[in-house]
């Protein structure tokens, strides 16, 4: 009986996990990784975003353009406060063009950097792979193999 006893201790001694086992062994699930979208724009997003800032200034100046147009003929007086707006209109488009254009280099410059370290990088695992082994003819050396290992 005593023999059972100390059986059945033993028994629930290795079955149950031990200090730090049994932190985790019914411990909740571990969290999974979440992926959040960037927050922060590259500098191609932003020269992409400058150049649409740029069409839409350059349709608005375009409308008042018909507008100036449109009152010459119809409100002659009209013609010189048209005239002004376009002006404004136009150096808006003007200005953003301007950024554009210079957010376009730095993004540029951006991607020229990093084609040069890539192209950089590359050429070094090129170098490492002519002194490997790569593109050999390993069917014959398996097989050569194959025979030595069978004793043949």
């Amino acid at each position: 009986m005593a023999f059972l006893g100390r059986f059945a201790s033993l028994c629930l001694i290795l079955a149950a996990p031990h200090k730090t086992q049994a932190l985790t062994a019914w411990a909740d699930p571990p969290k999974r990784t979440v992926i959040h979208k960037p927050n922060v724009d590259t500098p191609a997003q932003k020269a992409s975003k400058a150049m649409n800032t740029y069409m839409d200034a350059s349709k608005k100046r375009d409308g008042i353009w018909d507008q100036a147009v449109e009152s010459k003929e119809k409100a002659p007086a009209m013609y010189p406060s048209h005239l002004g707006k376009l002006v404004k209109a136009n150096d808006a488009a003007s200005e953003a063009l301007e950024k554009a254009t210079e957010l376009q280099g730095k993004a540029v410059d951006t991607v020229q950097k990093e084609l040069k370290d890539l192209t950089k990088k590359y050429e070094g695992k090129e170098k490492d792979l002519k002194g490997a082994r790569y593109g050999e003819d390993f069917k014959a050396e398996a097989a050569s193999l194959k025979l030595k290992m069978s004793g043949a």
